[in-house]
């Protein structure tokens, strides 16, 4: 794009776009739509423009190829069939190309033109659209006739990568939605269905801390658990009533303790099972902060998928 200031090229990238693709001299012996007439194993070039249109999903209303014979800008899906080999000279050429320009003001505004032909084409194109103020690239400009299936080969390969970029970000994006809940039940959905993909989204390493995290909140839950019925086992065969109506709103160490007389009281009829709540407490707020740790890690792994 020559002679473009960034905000010109930033609006490049929302304009309207266009594509002009050049004839091949290969083409098939039956009336076809005009890129199928023009694909063929001889046709290279042309077969690696129309594969680089198409994995760009670029719109088929707007690309036309052009033929010299009549000067003829055929649509992509026009169904044409065999017709003379034309030699182009290049006053012919700069005939076409004034015909091309005409063709292309019919659009308003002006489109974004992009060029896949040779030079014969390209260089009065050029000329003209410089002095009509439109916007185009020469694909493969300075590059030989026969390297050009190869450079277009790298431009898929490239867009190829572009895409793939662009479908991970959305994974990403799709994850971090699924992470509303920064719990331990969360965290075990997200890698049951997204562990595999971990590297390919750089986050390998939290997704393996997470897998530890659990593996110690699965731990401490279970000792929680056992701590817990230890104790309603113990309260309903030894508690006459007193211990239960003392604990009713203490559930947590701090609360247990807000009360120091009675506690002590308590303690002294009933030691076996105030320790056995406050082991049970004990037990519960270990699990506790490994919910937090999986709550804090749960939003590291959001942050870093942005």
């Amino acid at each position: 794009m020559i002679g473009l200031t960034n905000k010109e090229r930033k609006m490049l990238m929302i304009r309207h776009r266009i594509a002009f693709i050049t004839e091949s001299k290969t083409r098939q012996e039956i009336p076809l739509p005009a890129y199928k007439f023009y694909k063929s194993p001889k046709s290279r070039w042309v077969n690696e423009i129309i594969h680089y249109m198409e994995i760009r999903d670029f719109p088929t209303e707007d690309i036309f190829f052009l033929s010299h014979f009549e000067q003829r800008i055929i649509p992509y899906e026009q169904t044409i069939d065999d017709y003379p080999q034309t030699l182009t000279t290049r006053s012919d050429a700069k005939q076409f190309a004034k015909n091309i320009v005409e063709f292309v003001k019919t659009y308003d505004p002006l489109p974004f033109v992009e060029l896949h032909m040779s030079r014969i084409m390209s260089d009065p194109l050029q000329e003209l659209f410089e002095r009509n103020n439109i916007s185009f690239k020469i694909y493969g400009e300075s590059i030989s006739l026969s390297s050009k299936p190869g450079y277009y080969q790298t431009l898929i390969e490239e867009e190829g990568n572009r895409r793939r970029l662009k479908d991970i970000q959305r994974e990403k994006h799709m994850i971090i939605s699924e992470v509303e809940w920064l719990t331990p039940v969360m965290a075990k959905e997200i890698l049951k269905k997204y562990d595999h993909k971990a590297q390919l989204y750089g986050v390998e390493t939290i997704f393996e801390e997470i897998k530890d995290l659990l593996k110690s909140y699965g731990n401490r839950k279970k000792d929680s658990d056992i701590a817990e019925f230890e104790f309603k086992s113990m309260l309903k065969h030894q508690d006459n009533g007193e211990v239960e109506e003392f604990l009713m709103g203490k559930n947590s160490l701090p609360s247990l303790f807000k009360d120091r007389e009675r506690y002590e009281k308590i303690k002294g009829r009933n030691g076996k099972l105030v320790a056995k709540y406050t082991k049970y407490l004990i037990k519960r707020d270990y699990v506790f902060q490994m919910e937090n740790k999986i709550s804090a890690v749960l939003n590291k792994l959001r942050i870093a998928l942005l």
